[in-house]
């Protein structure tokens, strides 16, 4: 497929008999003139001279009828204006100097006329204003060649700075003189990689001679002339009265050189061709764009109807416009476009038209599948959606003489236009991949099944236009509304065992998380994004306490990672080698499913997420009408278990070979982030020692709410709260919970909030490898709670330990500007429970979970500590921090609310127990104890990525009011708002 045309097929050109002349048409007389070259230079001679072409007045000729040459003009009106005005076919007497002769004694008589009239060698220029001129058929044949241009000496022909001329791939030329092609001449084309250009030395602004009739002559003026004459039979490919121009060829009306009763022309070779001195290897096409001849369908804020793909800044979006496309995330499968018919004709695909002159739509594009969308039919999603090309479609299907066959294309992304040559299955270059990115322009309803768990490592992002805007500004660098689509009557049921070889976690998505770094494993690769979405309607229920894996799962992976990687087979198993350490593949990748089917957070459920790993942000998330139950451990309104990632900057150096093998693991094993698989192989396929941790990236939440929750949870089971079951090294920032009528139960850590907010616990080591001072600042390990409230919610809490009103626990964590309203009863059958928490105390591993540090930094940071209290206090807190030996906070916190708090031991108005806290004001003082404000660069609990934040810190130290209505101003001030 080459170009872009319409074929519009009028009334056929018809020849009257004898000497009767075409009315309203001009006339050709051949002229006898001619000319010269020296034989011996690159020029050689010219045989034979073409016609000129003089026009004749037909009214004062013989007024013998005959067909107009431009038929009915209804049925014309689609045709370029050129088209139509600017193509002829010629009639000539019958006259011997008024054809073109090949016989040798016309030749001989030529010659000797043009000797006698010219005997200077130089009057053929062979370079004229930067064009190669060409005179004959060697020549033609030399372009692209790279050969050096010569005059009729022999020497070499310079440009206008003395360097040589060459027959260049990208050199510019001109036909100087008409040459007439003869059989192997006609398989000429021009050369492959040609770059340069063939244009007239002087337009011509009469019309075109396409067809000498009395010397049966075809003029050929451009490219796709060529081709056809390259046609398995170009005798079956006609002559249109539109061929003579590049954008109009293959359009116009057959052509009846002796009358409609005889055949019509066609590009037989037979006849004889010349390349004329107007010959263009331009080619001007200009593609339908369906931004200004688009189908009934709505843009909805898109730059046209059918668009599926957008680049927004440096990322592409897939855009999000129906259920079809939303249950496609994940798959894998292409993402197509609205997909139009094609007709190949005249060895050149063109734009097809049905019988009213429209476009024919095969396919709205997978964003538009209903008539209403798209304008012309309903469609399912996908390849097998998209309908046939059909001849019978085609304005071309009355036309029995024609010639052609159909086929489909596709639609530019970018300019919106149809494109007869753009494949349909690269039209929008994207795939629905679980790590692409999103934007979901239209509310959508999932009413019509249950929904299957997303895992998630891109980004999605809602943006509507709500009154016809745009969604993204003029030049494309930033979503332009903040409309939020609407996901509505959501169902999820794990009723049955959970596959965790597919699956970890339950909810709208089941892990959402961050990949790793193509650099360096050790690394985040970026930053995963959820934003800008309503919820309306969303039931999660997990109901089974049972994972499995497939038992051909792990022989599966086995063999496709061991050939892959190049390891030895050992009976049913490959042995890979990496330097002295052997790994059993089998074992390793049995020992990670095993881990994840044993793990706690396997079950873990929320409404939005059951799990969220690493550098993920959710912002702007709103959630009506939630109802959420789950029998296990970890579940919470709006997330079950959300845990940061730590770094290990040169990792992939430290760990060498090792890394291919556990960037497979990764990539073949949904949801599993390097946190899990470190934690599943450290000491086995990971060497300690080689761990060395250099950063912490919290996940994070900003913005969210759930307004209207209904939440079940087990008695037996532990970490449960109203917005989050576990937050683990993660912020989560003024979120809320309102509007609500909350019954929580479990046996440790419930609240009405959170169940457990704790740091996350480094793996590694520190000896000696660790820049104490320049690294700890980075690693915020601790969770922060943010300006988080209950609202107008009435809470109960019963646990047999750590019961809260708002948080069930709390370790080395900070809640700062927190409050609660409504009514509370919480009640723990043993111990530790309160107002607003049952239990604030240091960090995880310094006390509750001891368990758990087998592995951890704890052991290993005593010697360091030492040595930094004597020399740098401050670094020696950041290390105390890191290992989890820091208090938690809770500054500025309120529960302004009916309240009845029991326990048998450690029951308290604000928390049951509190071993290393500090309750206190949000003020200056006190924050600065907060990691997040002690280290610098970071603002309100988020960290600033533009660095440019005018107000800094400060900003906190104001009360509540005042932050409310500064919080515009200030935002203004930063550049990302990412801080806000």
């Amino acid at each position: 497929m080459a170009a872009l045309m319409f074929f519009q097929c009028t009334a056929p050109v018809a020849f009257a008999a004898d000497d009767a002349i075409l009315a309203e048409s001009s006339i050709a007389v051949s002229s006898a003139d001619s000319e010269s070259v020296p034989a011996d230079s690159d020029a050689g001679y010219i045989p034979e001279q073409s016609p000129e072409n003089t026009s004749v007045d037909s009214s004062s000729m013989n007024e013998a009828s005959s067909e107009p040459l431009t038929g009915d003009s209804s049925a014309s009106s689609d045709l370029p204006e050129d088209a139509s005005s600017n193509s002829s076919v010629e009639s000539q007497p019958e006259s011997d100097t008024d054809q073109i002769s090949t016989s040798d004694e016309t030749i001989d008589s030529e010659l000797a006329e043009s000797s006698s009239e010219n005997t200077d060698e130089s009057a053929k220029s062979l370079y004229q204003d930067g064009k190669i001129l060409i005179y004959t058929y060697n020549q033609l044949a030399e372009i692209g060649s790279g050969q050096t241009l010569t005059d009729a000496s022999g020497l070499a022909v310079t440009d206008e700075n003395g360097a040589e001329i060459t027959y260049a791939l990208d050199a510019q030329y001109a036909i100087a003189e008409d040459i007439e092609l003869t059989g192997d001449m006609l398989q000429w084309q021009l050369p492959e990689g040609f770059t340069g250009s063939i244009t007239p030395l002087t337009e011509n602004s009469d019309d075109l001679t396409l067809y000498d009739a009395q010397s049966d002559t075809i003029y050929l003026y451009n490219p796709y002339q060529l081709s056809v004459l390259q046609a398995e039979d170009p005798a079956k490919e006609p002559v249109l009265d539109g061929d003579a121009h590049a954008d109009s060829f293959g359009m116009g009306q057959l052509i009846y050189p002796k009358g409609e009763d005889a055949p019509y022309l066609t590009y037989s070779l037979t006849h004889h061709y010349v390349i004329s001195t107007q010959f263009s290897s331009e080619i001007t096409d200009a593609p339908i764009s369906v931004l200004d001849d688009s189908p009934a369908g709505s843009t909805d804020g898109r730059d046209f109807a059918g668009q599926v793909v957008k680049t927004i800044g440096d990322k592409t979006y897939i855009l999000i416009g129906n259920e079809q496309q939303l249950r496609k995330i994940g798959s894998g499968d292409t993402v197509y476009g609205a997909v139009y018919q094609a007709i190949h004709h005249n060895a050149k695909w063109t734009i097809d038209h049905d019988s009213s002159g429209n476009l024919i739509m095969l396919y709205g594009g997978d964003a538009d599948l209903t008539k209403e969308q798209n304008g012309t039919d309903n469609y399912t999603l996908g390849k097998d959606g998209i309908h046939a090309a059909d001849k019978n479609l085609s304005d071309k299907a009355s036309n029995i003489l024609y010639v052609y066959t159909v086929g489909r294309c596709g639609v530019n992304q970018t300019t919106g236009k149809i494109d007869p040559n753009l494949d349909i299955d690269k039209a929008a270059n994207q795939t629905y991949a679980s790590n692409a990115n999103y934007i979901i322009f239209r509310d959508i309803d999932l009413s019509s099944a249950n929904w299957t768990p997303l895992t998630f490592q891109g980004t999605m992002i809602g943006a509507k236009s709500a009154n016809g805007e745009k969604i993204w500004n003029d030049d494309s660098s930033a979503i332009n509304t903040s409309t939020k689509p609407t996901i509505s009557n959501v169902s999820v049921m794990q009723t049955g065992k959970l596959n965790v070889g597919k699956q970890m976690g339950v909810g709208f998505f089941s892990t959402i998380s961050s990949e790793v770094s193509e650099n360096d494993i050790g690394l985040s690769k970026g930053l995963v994004q959820v934003s800008n979405l309503k919820f309306q309607n969303i039931s999660v229920q997990t109901t089974t306490s049972e994972t499995y894996y497939p038992e051909t799962l792990v022989s599966e992976l086995t063999s496709t990672l061991g050939k892959l990687l190049g390891g030895v087979l050992s009976g049913l198993t490959f042995i890979l080698t990496f330097g002295q350490v052997k790994i059993d593949l089998g074992k390793t990748l049995g020992d990670v499913l095993d881990a994840r089917k044993k793990d706690p957070t396997a079950l873990a459920t929320g409404a939005i997420a059951g799990r969220v790993e690493g550098q993920v942000l959710f912002s702007g998330i709103e959630v009506v009408n939630a109802d959420v139950k789950n029998v296990n451990n970890n579940t919470g309104g709006f997330v079950g278990y959300t845990v940061g990632v730590t770094e290990y900057d040169g990792l992939s150096n430290a760990l060498g070979g090792l890394v291919k093998l556990l960037s497979n693991i990764l990539n073949v094993i949904p949801g599993l982030g390097l946190g899990d698989l470190i934690t599943i192989l450290l000491g086995n396929a990971i060497p300690l020692d080689k761990l060395i941790p250099t950063g912490y990236i919290n996940a994070k939440f900003v913005d969210c709410s759930i307004d209207g929750l209904n939440i079940s949870t087990s008695n037996e089971k532990d970490y449960a709260g109203g917005f989050v079951g576990q937050q683990s090294g993660s912020i989560i920032e003024t979120c809320t919970v309102k509007n609500s009528n909350l019954s929580l139960q479990g046996k440790n850590f419930v609240g009405g909030f959170v169940g457990l907010a704790r740091d996350s616990i480094i793996k590694g080591t520190l000896s000696g490898a660790l820049d104490i001072e320049t690294k700890l600042p980075k690693m915020n390990t601790e969770s922060l709670l943010l300006g988080c409230s209950l609202s107008d919610t009435s809470v109960t809490v019963n646990s047999v330990n750590y019961a809260g009103g708002f948080a069930g626990g709390l370790a080395n964590t900070a809640a700062v500007n927190c409050s609660a309203t409504g009514s509370f009863a919480v009640s723990a059958t043993e111990s530790n429970a309160g107002g607003f928490a049952g239990i604030a105390t240091l960090g995880w591993a310094a006390n509750l979970g001891k368990e758990d540090t087998k592995k951890d930094l704890l052991g290993g940071v005593v010697d360091l500590v030492v040595k930094l209290l004597s020399s740098n206090p401050g670094a020696a807190s950041s290390l105390l921090s890191l290992a989890g030996v820091n208090p938690s906070y809770i500054l500025g916190c309120t529960v302004d609310a009916p309240l009845t708090v029991n326990g048998t031991d450690y029951v308290g108005g604000v928390t049951g127990r509190g071993d290393g806290v500090y309750i206190a004001p949000s003020s200056a003082d006190y924050l600065s104890k907060v990691s997040y404000w002690r280290n610098s660069n970071q603002l309100y609990g988020i960290r600033c990525q533009a660095s440019q934040c005018a107000a800094q810190c400060r900003w906190l130290c104001r009360s509540d009011e005042d932050r409310r209505r500064s919080r515009t101003r200030h935002s203004q001030h930063c550049i990302t708002r990412n801080c806000l």
